[in-house]
């Protein structure tokens, strides 16, 4: 998938490979650990060879055959310990959870960092003996940051060196490319756009066409702050009224001011309401001789046509 993204590039030039859980690298094969401490205990030490200990440790060799087909440069290997970084980390650190509760526990129950502690102190030994035969050994390095931390400063390192070498190259690239990209299409554009003018059509925007976007905008602009701003607090009339209150203050206004009330209650008579058959805006509501009849309607449904149309 990475070199999908990056077609004709060698991505060994990008990568940085850790060997995780080098603690419980499988000596087995090796006849255990002992062949690794006969190399730490060697009687020829001041001769001892990168060599020497990847012929007497296969496993190593196999290990670092296979790291070194992802990287050009076996300095960007590193051997990694996690267990003991996140002991370290978790000894450090107070605010970050590192680790599940019982994972943590773990750390501090006895013999369980055993191992890790003993093969790297016997990496570590080897590391000063191949150093000692010869400081610039790359495995001998390796197995130092290994045996120093677990090789989490090691990588640390690697990635902030990795990252201000290659972070502003690459971005650079990216940004060229993605000019080069824009510029062939400016190109196409015009090509197109010519055609289009020798057929007779105008390419160029009228004066017209751009007040006419320009008013667009600033009406997109308005509704968008209107939008934004009503959800602040409630519309109000240019009065500073809440158009509600205002739209409440006006129907309670018209209704009580709807002549049929006057014209209603002044019909009344000890709170009973005799009038004579009227024609008015509210039709036919009574009889004759001042005596209600099923004519009167009954309802608020009924009284509301008049009062739609009065309002």
């Amino acid at each position: 998938m990475m070199q999908q993204e990056r077609p004709g590039q060698d991505l060994k030039d990008l990568i940085l490979v850790g060997i995780g859980r080098f603690n419980q690298l499988p000596l087995e094969s090796e006849g255990g650990e002992r062949e690794l401490d006969r190399l730490v205990h060697s009687e020829n030490l001041p001769s001892l060879l990168e060599t020497d200990v990847l012929e007497k440790l296969n496993v190593l060799r196999t290990t670092i055959d296979q790291a070194s087909a992802f990287t050009t440069q076996k300095e960007r290997i590193v051997f990694l310990d996690q267990l003991m970084g996140i002991a370290d980390l978790a000894k450090r650190s107070s605010n970050v959870t590192v680790a599940s509760p019982d994972f943590l526990a773990n750390l501090d129950y006895p013999g369980f960092l055993d191992l890790s502690k003993r093969m790297r102190d016997k990496w570590g030994k080897l590391s000063q003996n191949l150093q000692t035969s010869d400081p610039r050994s790359t495995l001998g390095k390796q197995l130092g940051y290994f045996a120093t931390d677990g090789g989490i400063g090691r990588l640390r390192e690697l990635i902030q060196t990795h990252a201000s070498t290659h972070g502003q190259r690459q971005l650079y690239e990216d940004t060229t490319r993605a000019y080069e990209a824009l510029c062939k299409q400016q190109q196409e554009l015009k090509a197109e756009l010519a055609k289009i003018e020798e057929q007779g059509i105008p390419i160029k925007e009228s004066q017209t066409l751009n007040d006419l976007r320009s008013t667009i905008q600033t009406l997109d602009k308005i509704y968008r702050n209107f939008q934004r701003n009503l959800g602040k607090e409630p519309l109000k009339n240019r009065a500073g009224i809440s158009v509600a209150e205002a739209v409440k203050e006006e129907l309670i206004f018209k209704v009580i001011n709807w002549n049929e009330w006057t014209l209603l209650f002044n019909k009344a008579n000890n709170g009973i309401i005799t009038v004579t058959e009227s024609k008015g805006v509210a039709g036919k509501l009574f009889d004759r001789g001042n005596k209600a009849t099923s004519s009167i309607p009954s309802k608020s449904e009924e009284f509301y046509p008049i009062f739609e149309k009065t309002i």
